[in-house]
């Protein structure tokens, strides 16, 4: 078993190399070494246990490291560069997942759901393969490119609907056979169907969030995922972790939850900032249209975006060869945060994923439909202002 999973992922790093392929070269290198590693560690454990522990345990910490792309993107531009490769993780790590169920599914539970069920815990294992496995089919940017909004709301819904008899099956199960049912289970799944509501782009998603999409809206149910795993390893394996283990084990959830909140207060912040300086930022009317004062023409460097709000949307003003360039803020692709972004031969480059928009007009290269709001700009008494509409047609 782990000669097998030490060797698949060296293959791929060798494939990887030939691409070539940095990142995925690396990867899977990583992967490699820790199936290898473990293997040379423990040779007389029994291969199959040892590779559905290496591959739940590294599926754990792997999902970790995805959910703390997101904040320290925004922290550093280090850890920002791997924001492109953040649901190529994402996918391995359901991977990974769906390689600990197939191992442990047939000789513990006699390929039964019904046997599996009867002990709650695995059922949380159950949701979280469940809603990686949706991630994972709909990670591509095909599925961003080609599904309307109606077909995620579809989506979402017919999701739920799976989660919700999944959870009532695992509820007859266990009643049926007299067994008790964990109070965690009641806590966490009406808590997990609530979220999934919340989240939903026909549920409350709209009343309190900005920017509805219906791609981001359904992977943010990654969290639910997230806490399912964490309640299945724990309940799963809490008796026989030593106690530095126990440590690691709820020391990565911990430094996810506080990078999380540290972000969102900085967000929050830099949001209230901004619509302050909105507030009290200078306009003028030009050529039949209102404009707002976005900074003195130095405050602006080189190729260097600078985030302000007009008429209460983020845009950003970017300056290039004594040039003024503004554009609605955030990527149609993933939200990603275009003021982070560098002009490259003529095109604002997304630092999350390279998606481009022109100079000229907002609108992506030849071949491309993708667009964002492009705003004109005037420079008048070493101001540089911003027009308060977008440029006509977008």
């Amino acid at each position: 078993m782990m000669a097998w999973l030490t060797g698949t992922a060296a293959f791929i790093a060798v494939l990887s190399f030939i691409k070539p392929n940095h990142f995925d070269t690396i990867f899977a290198a990583l992967l490699a070494a820790t199936f290898g590693v473990v293997w040379q560690l423990f040779p007389d454990m029994d291969q199959r246990l040892l590779a559905i522990r290496t591959c739940s345990g590294t599926a754990f910490v792997l999902l970790n490291c995805v959910l703390l792309i997101g904040p320290w993107a925004r922290f550093t531009k280090i850890i920002e560069k791997l924001y492109r490769h953040r649901r190529h993780m994402g996918v391995v790590t359901f991977l990974l997942g769906l390689a600990h169920f197939s191992l442990l599914f047939g000789p513990y539970f006699d390929y039964s759901f019904e046997n599996a069920f009867m002990a709650l815990f695995t059922f949380f294992g159950f949701t979280a393969l469940l809603v990686m496995f949706f991630l994972a089919l709909t990670s591509w940017d095909w599925c961003q490119k080609h599904i309307g909004s109606k077909q995620w709301k579809i989506i979402h819904a017919v999701s739920l609907l799976i989660y919700v008899a999944s959870a009532g099956y695992a509820v007859w199960v266990n009643t049926s056979k007299g067994l008790p049912i964990d109070t965690y289970f009641y806590i966490a799944v009406p808590a997990f169907i609530i979220f999934w509501i919340l989240v939903a782009p026909w549920g409350l998603a709209p009343k309190f969030i900005r920017y509805v999409m219906g791609w981001k809206q359904f992977h943010v149910l990654i969290y639910i995922a997230y806490v399912s795993v964490i309640i299945h390893g724990w309940e799963a394996a809490s008796m026989i972790m030593p106690e530095w283990m126990k440590v690691v084990f709820w020391g990565l959830p911990a430094f996810v939850a506080a990078s999380h909140s540290v972000g969102l207060l900085r967000k929050w912040g830099q949001e209230n900032a901004l619509k302050e300086v909105e507030k009290n930022a200078e306009t003028l009317h030009e050529g039949g249209f209102d404009f707002i004062c976005a900074g003195g023409t130095d405050d602006f460097k080189e190729n260097l975006g600078r985030k302000i709000l007009v008429n209460g949307q983020p845009v950003t003003v970017f300056k290039l060869k004594d040039s003024f360039y503004a554009w609605y803020a955030v990527c149609p692709h993933q939200k990603g945060p275009l003021e982070r972004g560098k002009i490259v031969k003529g095109y604002l480059t997304c630092p999350w994923h390279q998606w481009q928009f022109s100079v000229k007009d907002g609108m992506a290269p030849p071949g491309y439909k993708d667009c964002v709001p492009y705003y004109p700009t005037l420079v008048k008494n070493s101001k540089v202002y911003v027009r308060k509409t977008p440029k006509s047609g977008q």
